[in-house]
Formats: structure tokens, sequence, C-alpha cells
């Protein structure tokens, strides 16, 4: 008699879901708008430190009835360096020059184009997920509104929290 071996697979279920938001509003107004049309109550929390002393705006809210939690995040974010002189020369101590360096990062440095992600987590039906990107798409301050599949996402590692 042949012996048979099973080979047990789990399938991951991951319940995160990403819907990436247009907006040029503060974060502090867009999470107020966000908090009215679906009835939720973020929250700001600690920023986001991803990159050396670089913050993102952080809002959160844990709906323990259903057990699912949002959260919104500025995708980018500028930060001016310190500013270094650009003649090194003692001499010119008078007329010395000084040059500061913008930069900009990202929370999802391949969705730039994104000025915000709302990270969903929890089980989620598809009627109630299409409710939710329908009811940002109709603010009128927010541009437009897509889910960005979990699996194209590279920078992954930023979105544990």
């Amino acid at each position: 008699m042949k012996k048979q071996k099973y080979h047990l697979t789990l399938d991951e279920v991951d319940s995160k879901f990403i819907l990436a938001i247009y907006s040029g509003l503060p974060s502090y107004r867009l999470a107020f708008l966000i908090n009215t049309c679906l009835f939720s109550q973020l929250k700001r929390v600690k920023d986001l430190d991803f990159y050396r002393d670089v913050k993102f705006p952080y809002f959160f809210f844990q709906d323990e009835v259903l057990q699912i939690e949002y959260r919104l995040i500025k995708n980018k974010t500028n930060q001016i360096s310190n500013e270094q002189p650009l003649d090194s020369n003692p001499l010119n101590g008078l007329f010395n020059e000084t040059a500061s360096i913008e930069e900009t990062f990202y929370v999802l440095p391949e969705y730039k184009e994104a000025d915000y992600l709302l990270v969903l987590d929890g089980e989620f039906g598809d009627d109630q997920l299409v409710h939710i990107e329908n009811e940002i798409t109709k603010l009128e301050e927010v541009l437009s509104a897509y889910y960005i599949p979990f699996e194209n996402i590279k920078s992954k590692t930023h979105l544990t929290f």
C-alpha cells in the first residue's frame, strides 16, 4: 500500500484595503470630512516616522463593534534640510551664501501622485468598500479616490502599524 501525503496550505487572507485619495486639503480638514461622511471618529495620533525624522500626519479610528480600523495617512511630506554654506571659504564670511534643500518623502513611493492613503483594516464586504469609495469621492474637495491592490504595493512594511 502506497503512503499518501497530504499538504495543508493556508491561504492568508489579508484584510487591508488601501484607498488612494487625491485632495489638496490639509490633513485635519480631510479627516473631518471623512468623519462626517463615514460616521467615523478619526483622531490625530502620534505622527508616523519612516525616514530620518520625517513626520507623516496620521489619524486613527477603531470601531470596536464592527472590529474595523481606519487609518488616514498623508502620503507625501516635504522637509527642508538644514541650511548649508555654498562657499566654505572663511574669508567670505560677510557674504556667505546658504542653500536649503527641500526633499519630498512618501509613505508609498510607488504611488507618488496620491496625496492621502486611507487604510481600512478588517472584514469588509464588496458593497461596503464601494460605499466608502463613493462617499469619499462625493466630497467636493476630493478630486479622485480609488483602491490600490495590496499585492501591487512594494513598500508594505510602511503599512504595518
